[in-house]
């Protein structure tokens, strides 16, 4: 590993301070150990951590450095955390020094890991992309008044102490252990990307959707089931909290996802700020029926017979999916045990694989079909001798609210570069594989980023880093951004200082259509002088990785 340390653990110095025995911050680096060393092997795993008694030191040279050598942050949260400037500058520069690196995501794993000891009350003045991260591992339960474990989110949040008894240890060790699986995962992952090489191909997205607290165990074991046979999870990140940005943040990851699973229980989840009074485990599949109904989406429903919510609004939604057929749809509801939404899960995966592996066969022999009578009609054209040079194979990614933006680009493109554009219609696995091998087949690469999101730029430059493995040492000579439609604050971002790699064609009349392709002044001239210019490998590879 080229890191000195696997694992920086960030935490405020009260939250491991005990009345007897050692705090929860030095139990959890004494449990993540044994398990992190089993994950690795052979590699014994080296965890770092500040052991000073107080978070009012300077932040000295020793953190610093060791913070830039480390490979994972872990970020022990509680209002403790948040509030000190010198745990959020730990976070800081931790993402500063891995976003100048590898990456903060190389192979889709994360390298920053949030527990939650106490769920804090604001987040303020965390690293954007601690916050766009999902809410992190569960570190604690809740307690009632009677001093029994509760799944009501009103009560008493307590950390997973193993002093206060078995049930909690055991949750703990759990905890630890699916914590330390994820670690293993993305050591792993930072270890290929260092190396320039890949694990086994990405599989699939699937969209588990986030749940309450008394379904918070069986999505960590879903979720851990699907990391372990290689399929990638959504929601990735922190959900918005306004109804608005939540469903459209909902909406593009059902748009990549393959199979969606709902965990229902007598937990009524959240109320997102705005004029409705949906629910989050309303909204996510309501937005998912509507996906399943225009495209390729299985569902799945979990809800346990005999589930009960006091809360009426809650209640009403869990009676109308067993007998509205209108709020199911064509879902698969499982009320059985709560060990079968694996099993069904499984199930799902197995038969999607099958229709994309007959899909990819049906569209491996049309392409070959297609690739014969062009080799053939190239023939018949060209001349013996003096052909002249083939034009450079350019793969330009763009979202399909952006055909008419990119119009005008396109054409001009077309017209001096063997022009590939990305592939929309058809089932979502057979569609992934048709689009990587574009990635492998190009000489340079242009992302379009317009009308889609910040997720979206990342995946696909993340996808970009991983196609470089499997193009056999051959490096893409140009991995362009071309930075248009409306001003945002991460666009505003991307284009801060120059870059020979980022575009700059954001809109300056903010009264424009988003897809009025004059507004986005493109300088087609400029994208062609990107791309033909030389590039080293190092740059390449620099530019494919996610955050540069």
């Amino acid at each position: 590993m080229a890191f000195t340390n696997h694992v920086f653990i960030s935490y405020s110095h009260p939250d491991n301070l005990s009345v007897s025995g050692k705090g929860f911050v030095s139990r959890l680096e004494d449990a993540l150990l044994p398990y992190l060393s089993n994950r690795l092997k052979r590699t014994p795993p080296k965890i770092w951590r500040d052991q000073r008694l107080s978070d009012n030191v300077d932040f000295d040279p020793v953190i610093i450095d060791s913070l830039k050598a480390s490979a994972v942050l872990l970020a022990v949260l509680t209002d403790n955390y948040v509030g000190p400037a010198g745990c959020r500058r730990e976070a800081s520069t931790f993402c500063d020094a891995a976003e100048a690196g590898l990456g903060l995501s190389p192979g889709d794993k994360a390298r920053l890991f949030k527990v939650v000891m106490l769920p804090p009350s604001a987040l303020d003045g965390l690293p954007e992309a601690m916050l766009k991260q999902g809410r992190g591992s569960s570190f604690f339960t809740r307690v009632d008044k009677n001093r029994r474990i509760s799944q009501d989110e009103r009560d008493t949040p307590m950390p997973l102490d193993p002093s206060y008894g078995a049930d909690y240890e055991s949750q703990f060790n759990l905890a630890v252990s699916l914590l330390a699986a994820e670690i293993a995962d993305s050591l792993k992952a930072l270890d290929n990307a260092a190396a320039g090489t890949s694990t086994d191909p990405k599989k699939a997205f699937v969209y588990l959707a986030q749940c309450d607290d008394d379904r918070r165990a069986d999505r960590e074991a879903l979720r851990s089931e699907l990391l372990q046979f290689g399929y990638r999870v959504l929601p990735d990140r922190e959900l918005p909290r306004s109804d608005t940005e939540l469903r459209v943040v909902v909406a593009d990851m059902l748009a990549r996802s393959v199979l969606a699973i709902h965990l229902l229980g007598s937990g009524p989840g959240q109320v997102p700020s705005g004029v409705r009074e949906d629910s989050d485990l309303v909204i996510q599949n309501e937005l998912a029926l509507q996906r399943a109904q225009v495209a390729p989406l299985r569902r799945l429903v979990s809800l346990p017979r005999g589930t009960v919510c006091p809360r009426e609004r809650h209640q009403k939604f869990l009676d109308a999916l067993l007998t509205d057929e209108g709020a199911l749809g064509q879902a698969e509801l499982i009320d059985g045990d709560r060990s079968k939404p694996i099993e069904e899960m499984h199930v799902a995966l197995k038969a999607i694989e099958e229709e994309v592996s007959q899909a990819s066969a049906e569209a491996a022999a049309q392409a070959a079909a297609e690739a014969a009578n062009t080799a053939d009609a190239q023939s018949r054209r060209t001349p013996a001798t003096g052909a002249a040079a083939q034009p450079a194979k350019l793969y330009m990614l763009y979202t399909i609210d952006d055909l008419q933006a990119t119009g005008d680009l396109r054409g001009a493109l077309e017209a001096r570069y063997d022009l590939s554009t990305p592939v929309f219609e058809g089932p979502p696995d057979a569609i992934r594989k048709a689009n990587e091998a574009r990635l492998l087949d190009c000489d340079a690469v242009l992302l379009f980023w317009g009308a889609g999101t910040d997720a979206w730029l990342s995946d696909h430059l993340a996808e970009v880093q991983h196609a470089l493995a499997g193009r056999h040492g051959r490096p893409f000579s140009a991995v362009l951004q071309c930075v248009a439609g409306k001003l945002t604050g991460l666009k505003k971002d991307r284009v801060r200082k120059p870059r020979p790699n980022v575009i700059n064609a954001l809109q300056t009349d903010p009264t424009a259509a988003l897809s009025d392709p004059a507004a986005a002044a493109i300088d087609t001239a400029a994208v062609v002088t990107a791309i033909d210019a030389p590039v080293d490998a190092a740059t390449a590879a620099a530019a494919a990785t996610p955050g540069t």
